[in-house]
């Protein structure tokens, strides 16, 4: 799932300082990418060759789930960010999942420009104003690192009461609380339960985030409990909050690698990595990179032509309704929307 000016008329002066610096930091990550290919093949290649040999030897579904896996991530943080950004414009789910659908596969290009793109076409084509895609952006991301600390949470109560289903409990409780609040909230008009509603998405994020990684790891040989799997994604998205490559190219690598050998054991317990093992880290988010890969190229393609047939729909659409305007007479602007439960200027109002 952002700095530079978006297309479509929404920049005021080209930034050249701020390009330079997007490429060199997409180069960078470029860089870790390779580095940490190097690492763990040429300096690790015991742990490199054993992981792939298991991997080669991994059962079927268990190789498929590393492909439907992220799909899930796709279609839930789609739904989130559908929730929230529909108080501010006409947005068809379908068409969010287009766009988040897009993002995804273009910010694996330099300037990241699926985000900046996604933010250009609200503004053109559902009349969402720049500052208010920004915002929802900003309460997505905080809601995700709501919902990472739940986990950890939960994470830790097993650790110390050594009651696995302690997990099932502690996060089937606040996903439970959370969806009893948007009902809550929906019913006295309130704003807030769009809030509740993406939480709860962001929580199921989450959880298939931990899954990814506890497939991956069993792939290559080395399964992994629930607190790990729960840390290791937590840092994977740190790693992709970070503005260096679009998707935390490179340094999500690292920063697994490094986590998966370095965990406290309060935390994990004997069953913990060394850090001599790190490489097992690196190697199985090296597959977990390559199969999300393939399914955001999928994704993507689809619905960058969806995108583009539909927003040459909107253009034909534009260009006939100021056909048929008067010559005195301005083209229609939409007023901003506001829900119940929402006051001023687009601040939500008391629940």
């Amino acid at each position: 799932m952002s700095n530079a000016e978006p297309i479509g008329g929404l920049a005021h002066k080209p930034d050249r300082g701020g390009r330079s610096r997007k490429l060199l930091t997409y180069a960078t990550g470029l860089a870790l990418v390779l580095l940490a290919v190097v690492w763990i093949v040429v300096l690790h290649r015991g742990e490199f060759v054993d992981a792939i040999g298991r991997a080669s030897e991994a059962p079927p579904l268990l190789l498929a789930s590393l492909l439907v896996l992220p799909v899930l991530n796709w279609f839930i943080v789609s739904m989130s960010f559908w929730v929230l950004t529909v108080r501010f414009g006409r947005v068809d789910a379908p068409e969010m999942g287009a766009l988040i659908g897009s993002a995804w596969l273009l910010n694996y290009l330099p300037m990241r420009p699926g985000l900046v793109g996604r933010i250009a076409y609200h503004k053109k084509v559902n009349d969402i104003r720049v500052r208010d895609s920004v915002r929802v952006l900003i309460e997505s991301m905080s809601l995700t690192f709501a919902a990472i600390a739940c986990l950890i949470i939960a994470a830790i109560v097993v650790r110390f009461t050594g009651v696995e289903s302690a997990a099932t409990i502690v996060v089937g409780g606040i996903g439970l609380l959370t969806i009893v609040g948007a009902v809550v909230f929906a019913s006295a008009g309130s704003v807030w339960w769009r809030f509740c509603a993406a939480f709860a998405l962001r929580i199921a994020d989450m959880l298939i985030w931990s899954a990814r990684y506890a497939v991956v790891f069993a792939v290559v040989g080395h399964p992994i409990e629930f607190g790990q799997a729960v840390a290791i994604a937590a840092v994977s998205q740190i790693a992709i909050a970070v503005p260096i490559s679009g998707n935390g190219l490179g340094l999500r690598e690292w920063m697994v690698a490094l986590t998966a050998g370095a965990l406290p054991a309060w935390y994990v317990g004997e069953s913990g990595f060394g850090a001599s093992e790190a490489a097992v880290g690196m190697t199985a988010d090296l597959i977990n990179r390559a199969a999300e890969l393939v399914v955001a190229g999928v994704i993507g393609s689809v619905s960058i032509a969806a995108l583009t047939r539909r927003t040459a729909a909107h253009a034909s659409d534009c260009d006939a309704a100021e056909e048929r305007l008067p010559a005195n007479q301005p083209p229609h602007e939409p007023a901003q929307q506001h829900e119940p439960g929402q006051t001023g200027d687009d601040q939500p109002g008391e629940p």
